[in-house]
């Protein structure tokens, strides 16, 4: 596991204080919302949360300096010595998982929808019998040194191996608005079967790069590209959100990459959480190439007073 001072680029001897700085830094920096690496995050917030709290900070280094090195929690180690030292032959529920990724678009979440997928996934062939497993001869446990033994890869600590077979499972499901790009939804027992039982299901969803917006949590940004003398001026224009189109009047003396906020134009939280905002920020284009009359008008300006003034 990696050193949870080195994720947040920390040491032994930061305060509490600074270690909650690092993190807001790097959450914000990571976010996935904002285009950053998901596994990254879950890192980052796994580090906080065992050093930003002093009891969990001081077992944490008390484990860092134990003879078995950093890394292992109790239950981790628990778990080793139990896979370790396992003189039954009955195993664990270990069902393989799967996991199936669905593109779904932006307008999609903010209006809530039904999906329905199709995917593979392994059952049990009951029509054909099962066989003694050849590494463990039957007994579902294999000898690891001495007198200890360790639950059988093979068979999974049952004994027999099973043949198996594919089938095609579809799966009808919600959803739900504001969901996040990311998330995942949970479906027991819909995953690989296995003699001790089936694995689960976890659909992810992934939501797709909208041609307009980019989302910010549940605001929605919004880059209109403007002209200079309609930022100046000002302009009424017509613009398209999820929900239809709106006008919006871009104010006199407006500056080039303000940001205009429509407050309920964004994308829809949660079941009765409200809506987020339209946030349009105004980007500036100049023509590729002009003309001689525009080419003197613009001559004109550049030694204007209120042009011929600007600081620099």
């Amino acid at each position: 596991m990696n050193d949870y001072y080195d994720i947040l680029g920390v040491t032994k001897d930061s305060t509490t204080e600074e270690i909650k700085k690092a993190y807001r830094r790097l959450s914000k920096e990571h976010h996935p919302d904002r285009g950053g690496d998901g596994e990254r995050f879950k890192k980052i917030a796994e580090a906080y949360t065992t050093l930003g709290d002093e009891n969990k900070r001081n077992s944490y280094n008390s484990r860092q300096n134990s003879p078995f090195g950093g890394g292992f929690s109790h239950d981790a180690m628990g778990d080793m010595f139990k896979d370790m030292f396992n003189q039954g032959t009955g195993g664990r529920n270990t069902g393989e998982d799967l996991v199936v990724n669905i593109e779904v678009p932006l307008e999609d979440i903010h209006t809530g929808s039904v999906k329905k997928i199709r995917y593979r996934r392994k059952i049990l062939d009951r029509n054909t019998p099962s066989r003694t497993c050849h590494t463990c001869n039957g007994v579902g446990s294999v000898t690891l040194m001495g007198p200890f033994k360790t639950r059988c890869n093979t068979c999974n600590g049952v004994g027999r191996i099973h043949s198996t077979t594919l089938i095609d499972q579809e799966l009808s499901f919600n959803i739900l608005k504001g969901v996040k790009d990311g998330e995942r939804i949970f479906y027991a027992g819909l995953g690989n079967e296995t003699p001790t039982g089936p694995g689960n299901l976890f659909v992810t969803i992934k939501v797709l790069k909208h041609e307009s917006f980019i989302r910010e949590g549940d605001n929605l940004i919004m880059s209109l590209y403007i002209s200079f003398p309609d930022i100046i001026l000002g302009k009424e224009i017509e613009i398209k959100t999820l929900t239809g189109k709106i006008k919006l009047n871009i104010k006199e003396n407006s500056r080039p990459f303000d940001r205009m906020r429509v407050a309920g134009k964004g994308l829809n939280r949660t079941e009765g959480m409200g809506v987020g905002d339209l946030i349009i920020e105004l980007v500036p284009v100049t023509p590729i190439k002009i003309n001689n009359k525009e080419r003197k008008l613009l001559e004109e300006l550049k030694v204007s007073e209120n042009f011929n003034n600007i600081k620099h």
